[in-house]
């Protein structure tokens, strides 16, 4: 077709056992994008069985997957306009050699991933264009037509989304975690977010009751007798142990005012980490709050 290929791959896009070979070009003096799906026909031959024209100057990702369980396989489109805030993510059923556009969204990142454990994968997509969030779709079975499983509301300074990585938080738990970063006071801070889909459907375990934080404050008394360093406190300290633990590294007990600098330092840290998990939880449950009126939620 005289294109640019930009990348094309093998894949059985149906239960048949033959594969076909599915091709992401580009038009060179159109710069228009374009899918082709070949069927193979003999030993070594192949022809066109269809193409797609899509919209966008660059193919952001392609997925492969049986989305509705009916044994035919999904493509998962991502294409990219302009700029990297600019994309959108399209979802193509096939069937005897036609294709049809089920799904289009917007997105900053997207992966499929069985997160229900049901055996079929979901798509997950992660948006940072106009407020932070994650949702979670399946596709029905008989019209691949897609339902939305859940939404969770994801860090809202981060500005600058990174890798979506997907894993087990443990036996029965799949999972996604969003890395990221933004700009504090000219340094750059790395987050993450901590997806997964549990009874109460999409959950952002980062500041989520999954966790069950609890916070109080205890005193800490600092006696210096002589050459010893006493500390006092009614109940093991994390500031402490952290020392204890050799988790803080360049510390000296004999250089008094500098340990106990240390000391109020490590207090400090620790206090502002758990700032922002307050400030977390506390917009996800305005979050909540915008769509629900429940009791326990009020409560909260």
């Amino acid at each position: 077709e005289n294109a640019l290929t930009e990348e094309s791959f093998s894949h059985y896009l149906y239960s048949d056992g033959i594969p076909e070979t599915v091709v992401f070009l580009r038009k060179p003096n159109e710069m228009r994008l374009r899918m082709a799906v070949y069927a193979k026909t003999g030993s070594q031959g192949y022809r066109l069985a269809f193409s797609v024209d899509c919209s966008g100057n660059q193919f952001d990702m392609a997925d492969f997957a049986d989305l509705n369980g009916d044994g035919s396989t999904e493509i998962v489109v991502g294409l990219r306009s302009g700029s990297s805030a600019l994309m959108s993510i399209s979802v193509y059923t096939v069937e005897n050699d036609t294709v049809r556009s089920v799904f289009d969204t917007s997105y900053t990142a997207a992966a499929l991933s069985d997160m229900t454990r049901n055996g079929i994968k979901e798509l997950l997509v992660v948006n940072y264009a106009d407020r932070a969030f994650a949702r979670l779709y399946s596709f029905g079975r008989a019209d691949c037509s897609a339902a939305l499983l859940g939404e969770a509301p994801l860090s809202p300074n981060m500005s600058k989304p990174g890798e979506l990585i997907l894993g087990m938080f443990n036996e029965r738990t799949a999972g996604a975690v969003v890395e990221g970063s933004y700009v504090e006071h000219g340094s750059t801070v790395y987050i993450s977010d901590y997806l997964a889909y549990t009874e109460n459907g999409l959950e952002n375990l980062s500041y989520s009751e999954f966790f069950g934080y609890s916070y109080t404050t205890v005193p800490m008394g600092i006696v210096m007798v002589d050459d010893i360093i006493i500390t006092v406190s009614t109940r093991e300290s994390t500031v402490i142990t952290d020392f204890t633990e050799e988790r803080i590294r360049g510390f000296w007990t004999f250089k008094r005012t500098r340990f106990i600098l240390q000391l109020l330092y490590r207090n400090a840290s620790r206090y502002l980490t758990y700032l922002k998990q307050i400030d977390k939880a506390s917009t996800h449950v305005q979050e909540r709050m915008q769509h629900s009126l429940r009791n326990n939620e009020l409560l909260q």
